[in-house]
């Protein structure tokens, strides 16, 4: 059976995605892994690695953790796109699918991958020009405790601080990758993977707040209306192609009814 991976979003995401097809793709956005909605995110490996880092010199942890993050982003400027093998699963929807009033976009894995070796391919002349200068790949996360990063990834990699301060064993794309996809294990319900990118800092191209991934619309393998969203409502923006993919949620929740953002009234008349 043919793996997917969902990507949760909301309506207007949704009805944008497919307003902008190109070249036969909808596009998913990489953020700036700054810029995620979660602050915590990557700061529980930096904290724990710089913690274990700092064992081994005088500096202060917070120095350490500095000194890491600077190292790392030599090797690439981190970019993420976020899925997740759960497609219907209510602590996502809580989470990333609005409340619930979202969506989940499932895809195959197979073409997936096959997108991101295309990355470079496709797409207009300012995002090839960054495409060539990046580094993209498709990974699973690791739900990973203190032994675990330290055995997985400090140990395994050699990495270490000398006591001028330079860190060694991080030079290369798939280490600083790997270091991207590490999370606490309270997250494992997750499932998450990855799409990471690592754009070249020495490029002279102007930085970007999110990078695109061409994705053909035969690669979506299902749609799966939130508990709370309406079935009709999604047909009424996706091509018609893809509405014997649209599916409701199987979970039983109910919320009050989320407001649609103007401009889509003219979606609500249609369902009338």
């Amino acid at each position: 059976m043919e793996t997917s991976l969902f990507h949760y979003t909301s309506i207007e995401t949704l009805y944008n995605l497919f307003k902008n097809i190109k070249e036969g793709c909808i596009v998913l956005r990489a953020g700036y892994f700054m810029n995620m909605n979660d602050p915590n995110d990557c700061r529980y490996f930096f904290k724990e690695v710089s913690e274990q880092l700092r064992k081994e010199t005088s500096y202060l942890q917070e120095d350490v953790e500095k000194r890491l993050a600077e190292s790392m982003s030599k090797v690439g400027i981190p970019y993420f796109i976020s899925l997740s093998a759960q497609g219907d699963f209510l602590p996502m929807w809580s989470l990333y699918g609005k409340g619930g009033h979202g969506v989940s976009i499932g895809f195959s894995e197979v073409a997936l991958r096959k997108a991101v070796e295309n990355y470079q391919k496709i797409g207009d002349v300012h995002q090839r020009a960054l495409a060539k200068s990046s580094f993209c790949k498709l990974y699973k996360c690791n739900y990973w405790n203190q032994k675990d990063i330290h055995t997985k990834f400090i140990e395994h990699y050699n990495v270490r601080m000398d006591h001028s301060g330079d860190l060694k064993g991080l030079n290369n794309n798939d280490i600083c990758s790997v270091s991207y996809i590490i999370k606490h294990p309270d997250y494992e319900f997750e499932k998450e993977s990855r799409i990471i990118f690592l754009v070249n800092p020495n490029n002279r191209i102007e930085y970007a707040y999110y990078l695109n991934l061409y994705i053909p619309i035969d690669a979506i393998t299902k749609i799966i209306c939130g508990p709370c969203t309406d079935k009709d409502l999604v047909k009424a923006i996706i091509p018609d192609e893809l509405k014997p993919f649209v599916v409701q949620s199987n979970i039983s929740y109910t919320d009050s009814p989320q407001q649609i953002t103007p401009g889509f009234g003219f979606i609500s008349q249609r369902l009338k």
